[in-house]
């Protein structure tokens, strides 16, 4: 069961990946791309990252709920249905359509829209005023050298722009005038708006703000804390009932019995039943003896060795994966309480110490879907 979230979590941290390079990394360096393709693929591409985002971060929740079971209610697997392998797809499927259904607003939050924008054009006008010194000494009017009729032949052959001849330029051949001229050019180009939805006030502070928040950082972070370090502590508390069983003082010692004793007390009886079960096939195999030659492994306490290491392997990358996402996922919490504390329609311009840390969050979290798998491959 550990590998199936695994795997999705996989492709969801491929499209995280995918999708951040087309919105942080291409704007960077394609300039085209940054005015013509940007705008148009951001309303959907935005979103669609999000969902993967999330999905992700709730398929690392999905194994650290199983690693969770496993490990601290080892009964769990016989006992009840909360992992059993439907329960499990259903799990899975949430994980895939509860983004989604999350996220269908998002999708309507940023559009594109056409906007003509003007610029200013330099232009080098000493060929004309050449031109114009050279007629006037030769005693053709200004009027005459700057007909519209000839004009156009006339800026070819003597390679000035047109516009020249809409600036006044002093004549004089000892002037320091500059022949540099700017022009207004025009040009149609798409640019980002956010809708009337994205505006309204209330959907900012509940969904943009609050359940965001709420759904996408402090509940995952929240659980995510709750099941590991419960499994840890489990993990620790299960070796020391192995060391304890195991030592030769306790298995020359009456069989395991209820009692108030710190490392066995909280035993549930399900496994406490195991713990009897060790306990006489040990006794009736004389391992501990002196001649004992049978290796009867310590894993042998719940599961065969093989097993337990497997076990052992799957928690390592549970944890693994947990904690690096813990670092890397906090820091996109500071500009969002920033934004909830002084307000969406006060904050015109972020302080640069919250745009380094907003650069820095989307590095973790791309750095984050990149090693995940690498986890996996090296535990």
């Amino acid at each position: 069961m550990f590998h199936q979230p695994l795997k999705l979590m996989a492709v969801y941290d491929l499209i995280v990946v995918i999708g951040c390079s087309f919105l942080y990394c291409l704007p960077n360096l394609w300039s085209y791309y940054t005015y013509s393709i940007y705008p148009i693929i951001l309303p959907w591409l935005l979103p669609i990252v999000q969902i993967a985002m999330m999905s992700s971060v709730y398929c690392t929740i999905v194994m650290s709920f199983e690693r969770y079971i496993r490990i601290c209610h080892l009964c769990q697997m016989r006992d009840s249905s909360y992992i059993t392998q439907e329960n499990f797809r259903f799990y899975l499927l949430s994980v895939i359509i509860m983004p989604v259904v999350f996220y269908i607003p998002k999708f309507f939050e940023i559009r594109a829209k056409p906007v003509t924008v003007s610029y200013p054009i330099p232009i080098s006008c000493s060929n004309y005023v050449r031109y114009m010194k050279t007629g006037m000494d030769e005693g053709i009017s200004k009027q005459s050298l700057t007909n519209d009729e000839n004009l156009e032949v006339i800026s070819k052959l003597w390679k000035f722009p047109p516009n020249c001849t809409k600036f006044n330029f002093s004549m004089d051949p000892f002037s320091n005038e500059s022949m540099i001229r700017n022009i207004t050019g025009y040009s149609t180009q798409l640019r980002l708006e956010a809708t009337p939805m994205r505006e309204n006030v209330l959907y900012y502070r509940i969904y943009f703000i609050g359940l965001n928040t709420i759904f996408a950082s402090i509940l995952p972070l929240a659980s995510l804390l709750f099941l590991n370090v419960s499994t840890v502590k489990a993990l620790r508390k299960m070796s020391r009932q192995e060391e304890l069983l195991i030592n030769d003082v306790v298995i020359q010692a009456p069989p395991p019995t209820k009692s108030t004793n710190e490392d066995t007390a909280s035993v549930s009886p399900c496994r406490f039943e195991f713990l009897e079960v060790f306990y006489k096939k040990k006794i009736s195999l004389g391992i501990g003896g002196r001649g004992s030659t049978t290796a009867y492994s310590p894993g042998g306490l719940w599961m065969d060795p093989a097993k337990r290491s497997q076990e052992n392997r799957l928690t390592r990358i549970s944890l693994g994966i947990v904690w690096l996402f813990i670092f890397c996922h906090v820091w996109r919490l500071i500009p969002t309480i920033y934004e909830g504390i002084v307000g969406d329609e006060k904050v015109q311009k972020w302080p640069s110490w919250l745009e380094i840390i907003n650069h820095l969050s989307h590095t973790l979290i791309v750095f984050n879907s990149a090693v995940n798998f690498l986890i996996y491959a090296t535990f």
